[in-house]
């Protein structure tokens, strides 16, 4: 038997966080603390108070003294977050039945059974879980009949070797005298005492089982079989008398065919209860019948997924909508929503904005908005505010009456007053577009909203006036940011179409007049204390000195910029500038430069969204991904790119060649983003059995004679080789750490490789990359071995490579990527070349012998 052994990784936290005395951080809470799918398919109660739901789309959560864990494939590896049921061995250790993933047993370990792995199995498509009175487990498959788990392996059940006359089995049961039942789809009802098999049929049991089709069962006190079927409803088999009794929508108040109970439970009074997809619960007592709609009870819900009652009575029932608990009429109802902590619903915000009483208003998904007024949250969302749309918030702002607005997609813009929510459509309105990419409030209170397709609207608190795209002098169609100046003039950053401003007359399009700019789209826009205005693009930053209309460019090539695509710009009360983007933070004072990125300070993520000051000077970041980040105010720390060097055999501080480190980790750790770290030609290594670790925003050179001062006077020769040797593992391993393209490295010649060993699997010989983007530039990748990826692995990534070379590097198994193997990857090879890479014994040059992606 084969099996894939993998760890189980716990994540947890506490909100807001306090870190490095200068930041504050507002996160959602873990969200494997709480429900991540409403949609419950299984309920198993595993002890007092301590209950497990199945989930459709957001794995397996467990409630047990009054705190949610989740188990997804964020937090562990399971191979598909669609569970169908779970089950606790005799030891202790919980099973996953899944749909489409196998099963799964999670103890001090994870282990994956499967097709892949495991032979007895047929389908990896799991209905049910259940435990017998000897302590084995039964699962109930998708096509692949039933898996018996005795404690060491799993063996087989179906129709070639039993009395099974269908491999479909929607359920299993043990009943009080330890036989096993399976309700079955299309082969009717089957018994198995452990030795002898009964199978009761539409065909032999001359019609008195009406269906075939069963899509659960359950036992009453008498050893009576409850069925729920498929077009017959409700039917209990007398075990004792071999007789059919049936319940549906003409004999009782049971719904149609079309909606009929998919789900039978009986109580400790000896009740009857059913679920159905689209008409609630219902209830069999003392022959009379009782239904429990959304319209009528607590139920979250109309749809009813299956029925469980705990040691004390309590109903727990899942739906389509969360878990519900109901004990004597009263009903507690757990969801997504009500089982989280504080703090934002996500932690990928879209927007942050400030308003006049300080209170923070956050768009995140895009399908909520979020309130934080110092000490409590609010969120906003359909699900509680059904004038909301369901999705497609973009921006916020405020106008001179304190009201919110939201600019969306498709649903226009939309007005918060505090109380009411007010929306304004070209259906009901006068607004241009329903398309709001950008609002701008004007010192007149005249608010200015932009398209992406219909120009600008007015709104002067009560008329609608539309200067549309083409006209006026205003030849643009996307509109992506808005600022109002003091002036009482408007000015209008667009997609491809550059820069215009508006004087409330007429249009004047702004062209920079600088060489090398090579995006006409503005992306963000602020105005500094001494006027001048301030432009971001996908290329980096622009400086427009308004009254000399001058224009100055920053890029990452001429300044420590961390990251050319700038999201978002603001000004703070010092007037230096704050640029967040998809690699960090930079900020600006004129002449000097600092640097925030994820990993060296307390910055929670590299994809800034927006950075608002309050009025005490404060910086708020919201990231997309790690919340909202608060830095207290205080003096930048602005430092100067910083070069670092390493020498073989050398034992100095790094500051120069004469005073060179001997060890590239050391130079690693104390470098800063934006430094770069030059490495002489020779040879080093890593500690044994371990790896190098870039650092987000640090550069790595080697391929120098040990005499250049600059960079541009590096000649890449095989006489000046710089060679990184493994040790006993990977070279160089790079985790989740935040690493983007302002991440290099470059001019090396990583060999002999021996991979990184996680969750068992030996991946990339000279270099494994786990969800990160960093730049690898000339370098070669020479006789290095691992499981997979032989050279490179690639898991989640999007790194930019270039002029790389591959030679020689092999995998021990065949079709793992004897030169590189990527998983969930979008990475880019410019002018690599691939050579006599081998996986197993297969040479290629591209396929399995060369890449696997």
């Amino acid at each position: 038997m084969k099996k894939l052994l993998l760890f189980l990784l716990c994540i947890g936290g506490l909100y807001p966080i306090l870190q490095a005395q200068n930041w504050q951080h507002f996160m959602s809470p873990s969200p494997y603390q709480a429900l991540i799918s409403n949609d419950i398919r299984g309920i198993t109660v595993a002890g007092p108070d301590d209950i497990w739901c199945s989930t459709w789309g957001g794995g397996a959560s467990r409630f047990s003294g009054g705190s949610w864990q989740s188990y997804t494939t964020a937090n562990m590896p399971l191979l598909v977050n669609d569970v169908s049921d779970v089950v606790i061995d005799n030891e202790g250790a919980t099973w996953l039945a899944t749909y489409g993933g196998g099963i799964v047993r999670i103890d001090a370990t994870v282990t994956n059974y499967n097709i892949n792995s495991n032979g007895a199995f047929l389908s990896n498509m799991t209905f049910s879980a259940t435990k017998d009175h000897q302590g084995n487990l039964w699962f109930g498959t998708d096509g692949g009949g039933a898996l018996k788990w005795d404690g060491t392996d799993f063996s087989t059940i179906y129709m070639n070797n039993s009395g099974l006359k269908s491999n479909i089995i929607r359920r299993i049961l043990t009943d009080h005298a330890g036989n096993m039942w399976f309700a079955t789809w299309g082969g009717g009802l089957s018994k198995f005492d452990g030795h002898n098999w009964v199978t009761y049929t539409n065909a032999n049991t001359n019609g008195d089982l009406r269906s075939d089709f069963i899509y659960d069962l359950t036992e009453d006190a008498s050893g009576n079989i409850w069925m729920a079927t498929h077009v017959a409803g409700i039917c209990k088999f007398s075990v004792g008398n071999q007789s059919f009794e049936y319940y549906s929508y003409i004999n009782s108040i049971l719904p149609p065919i079309d909606k009929e109970p998919t789900t039978v439970a009986i109580d400790s009074q000896g009740n009857l209860w059913a679920g159905s997809p689209q008409n609630g619960l219902f209830e069999l007592s003392n022959g009379t019948w009782s239904v429990f709609t959304t319209a009528n009870s607590g139920l979250p819900s109309n749809t009813v997924n299956r029925i469980a009652f705990d040691q004390n009575g309590i109903a727990w029932i899942a739906t389509a909508a969360g878990l519900s608990k109901m004990d004597t009429q009263s009903w507690v109802v757990y969801n997504k929503e009500t089982t989280r902590g504080p703090g934002p619903l996500s932690n990928h915000l879209i927007q942050h904005f400030i308003d006049h009483n300080g209170h923070h208003w956050m768009i995140t998904d895009p399908a909520n908005i979020s309130k934080y007024d110092g000490s409590t949250w609010t969120h906003y969302n359909h699900s509680n505010t059904s004038t909301l749309p369901v999705s497609g918030f973009t921006c916020i702002a405020e106008d001179k009456e304190g009201n919110i607005w939201l600019g969306t997609r498709e649903n226009g813009a939309i007005k918060f007053d505090g109380t009411a929510w007010s929306i304004y459509t070209t259906g009901n309105s006068q607004i241009g577009d329903n398309y709001v990419s950008s609002i701008a409030c004007d010192a007149q209170g005249n608010l200015w909203f932009g398209s992406f397709q219909h120009g600008l609207s007015k709104f002067d608190g009560h008329e609608w006036s539309i200067i549309p795209s083409f006209s006026n002098g205003f030849n643009a169609r996307l509109i992506q940011s808005l600022l109002a100046d003091n002036q009482g003039n408007l000015w209008i950053g667009t997609i491809d179409e550059g820069l215009y401003k508006f004087n409330g007359t007429a249009f004047t399009s702004i062209v920079p007049d600088l060489e090398g700019v090579m995006s006409k789209s503005i992306m963000a826009m602020t105005m500094d204390l001494a006027g001048n205005l301030w432009l971001s693009s996908p290329n980096g930053l622009l400086k427009y000195n308004i009254e000399h209309k001058n224009w100055q460019q920053f890029t990452t090539a001429n300044s420590p910029l961390i990251n050319g695509n700038i999201r978002t710009l603001t000004i703070d009360k010092n007037n230096n500038v704050w640029m967040g983007t998809t690699g960090g933070v930079s900020v600006f004072d004129g002449s000097q430069w600092a640097t925030f990125v994820y990993g060296t300070g307390g910055l929670t993520a590299n994809d800034i969204c927006s950075i608002q000051v309050d009025a005490q000077n404060n910086k708020w970041i919201a990231t997309a991904g790690g919340g909202l980040c608060e830095l207290f105010d205080g003096i930048i720390d602005f430092q100067p790119q910083r070069k670092w060097f390493v020498r073989q055999n050398a034992s100095g501080s790094g500051s120069s060649w004469a005073d060179a480190s001997g060890d590239i980790a050391y130079a690693i750790d104390k470098a800063n983003a934006g430094d770069s770290i030059f490495v002489a030609a020779g040879i080093f290594q890593p500690i044994q059995d371990s790896f190098f670790i870039l650092k987000a925003g640090v550069k790595l050179f080697g391929g120098f004679k040990g005499t250049e001062t600059d960079f541009s006077q590096r000649f890449l020769d095989n006489e000046f080789k710089t060679v990184i040797k493994g040790n006993g593992s990977a070279i160089i391993v790079n985790y989740n750490n935040g690493l983007t393209a302002s991440t290099v490295l470059d001019g090396f010649t990583l060999t002999q490789g021996r991979g990184y060993n996680s969750f068992n699997l030996n991946r990339g010989g000279a270099m494994a990359n786990f969800n990160v983007s960093p730049s690898i530039t000339d370098c070669i990748f020479e006789d290095n071995e691992a499981g997979v990826g032989g050279a490179l692995y690639n898991q989640a990534s999007a790194i930019y490579i270039k002029h790389c070379q591959f030679l020689n590097n092999k995998v021990t198994l065949e079709y793992n990527g004897g030169a590189l193997y990527e998983e969930g990857s979008s990475n880019s090879y410019i002018n690599c070349v691939f050579k006599e890479n081998q996986a197993g014994n297969v040479t290629g040059e591209s396929g399995a012998g060369g890449l696997h992606v």
